[in-house]
Parts: C-alpha cells; sequence; structure tokens
C-alpha cells in the first residue's frame, strides 16, 4: 500500500476525490521556498517598478481579493502596517465593487494589490477597472496564480500595473485554496518585508524569517483546510 500525501493511501485518495487537496496542503514548503526564490528573480524589475510608488508620501495601499483571498489581504494588513511603518487597509473586492464611492478616493494616490488564484472572478476584474475610474493616480500590483487569467491579462496590458504570477502548481484545483493561498502571502512578505534595501531602513531579517512569518500568517487556513478534508472523509 502506498502512502504518497498526508500518509493516505493512494486508492483512498482517488475514492474519497481527494486527491487534489491531499497534494495541494502535503507540497506547500516546497512550494513557499520556489515562490521566494521566483519573487527574488524578479527583484530588479519590482523594485524599479514600486519604488517611485511608495515613495509617494501620501499613498494609500488596500489589499484586495474574492472570497478566500480576501483572507490573504485580511491575514497580512496588521503585520505590514507596523513592518512598513504605515496605513495598509485590507477592503474585500466584494465591497469595492458593490460601495466603490464608500472606498475609493479619487484625489489619493493608491496601490491596489489585487489577490486572485484563478483571476476570473466578475468582482475582482470589476475591482480592478473601478479604481482605475474612480482613482485619478492608481496603480495594481497584481498577484495571481493564473497567468491566463482575465486579472493578469489585464495587468500585462497596462503600464500602471504589474503582474506577479505564481508558480503553476499554485492554481489549486481541489475546491479549498492551499498552496495558492500561501503562495500569495509568501509572495507579498518577499516583495515587501526583506528589509535595508528595499522599503524601510530596518535590521535583515535572517533566511528563516519570512518562512515563519508566513507559517504562522497561514495556519489557521491550513488548518481549517486539512480539517475540511477529513471531515469529508468521514462523511
Amino acid at each position: 500500500m502506498m502512502y504518497e500525501h498526508l500518509a493516505i493511501d493512494d486508492a483512498t485518495l482517488r475514492e474519497q476525490n481527494g486527491e487534489h487537496t491531499a497534494r495541494e496542503i502535503a507540497q506547500q514548503p516546497e512550494i513557499w521556498l520556489r515562490t521566494a526564490e521566483l519573487v527574488e528573480r524578479q527583484c530588479a524589475r519590482l523594485d524599479a517598478w514600486l519604488a517611485p510608488i511608495l515613495a509617494q508620501p501620501a499613498l494609500r495601499i488596500i489589499l484586495t481579493g474574492a472570497g478566500t483571498s480576501a483572507y490573504v489581504g485580511e491575514t497580512l494588513a496588521p503585520y505590514l502596517t507596523r513592518a512598513l511603518e504605515r496605513r495598509i487597509e485590507a477592503i474585500s473586492t466584494t465591497d469595492l465593487v458593490s460601495n466603490p464611492q464608500d472606498y475609493l478616493l479619487r484625489q489619493q494616490p493608491t496601490l491596489l494589490i489585487s489577490y486572485a488564484r484563478s483571476g476570473n472572478s466578475p468582482e475582482s476584474v470589476g475591482a480592478y477597472e473601478l479604481a482605475d475610474q474612480c482613482i485619478d493616480d492608481c496603480y495594481h500590483l497584481v498577484i495571481t496564480c493564473n497567468r491566463d487569467g482575465e486579472l493578469a491579462r489585464r495587468a500585462q496590458d497596462n503600464s500602471n500595473s504589474y503582474s506577479l504570477l505564481m508558480l503553476e502548481e499554485t492554481l489549486d484545483q481541489s475546491f479549498a485554496m492551499t498552496s495558492s493561498f500561501t503562495a500569495m502571502i509568501v509572495s507579498t512578505l518577499q516583495v515587501f518585508a526583506p528589509g535595508p534595501d528595499r522599503w524601510k531602513p530596518w535590521p535583515q531579517p535572517h533566511a528563516g524569517y519570512w518562512i515563519a512569518a508566513s507559517i504562522r500568517c497561514a495556519r489557521w487556513h491550513s488548518g481549517i483546510s486539512a480539517a475540511w478534508y477529513f471531515s469529508a472523509r468521514a462523511a
């Protein structure tokens, strides 16, 4: 009997339709390391794009997403607020689309960081469009797991946008978001948290710091995903 993921034999995983979920939970430690390497390879280009944006003293930063992707921003906002010493807001795409006048300020420069697994959710695309319509000086950092998604395509075609594509393996096939969720957390920490040669003059953390931070940030979500899987097996 072969045990490939989460100490569950392959036959049981197939029978319970749990192959994707088990694999995507188990692959996360490797995905985190490879995600950090992926972002680091784009470091020079990312820095060149972000530096003049972050240099604006009145810049507002909004983290947004639809469904579980919205929780990425909610998880990161408190930590990034402290790390960058500037206010970071997490506002779901549902709120932005339904009441843009309550959240988007025309005369305040804004960096909208959009998280998306597929990038095809109507509210994610809608939030991207509305931000451009409602804000005079708007920038987009799109962090998505689907290079073929509508959000990624739009970001690649606009000079005010940067599309940061996650590894292909993070485009989760299971119902629950696991690798996609934690990879987007790791990539954001790798972009904004590293230290003295980036956006805030603070001591460089040791190599495992951002990994430990991402584990702490995502532990509750991965636990929920695992609990969902095992409860489905027991049903």
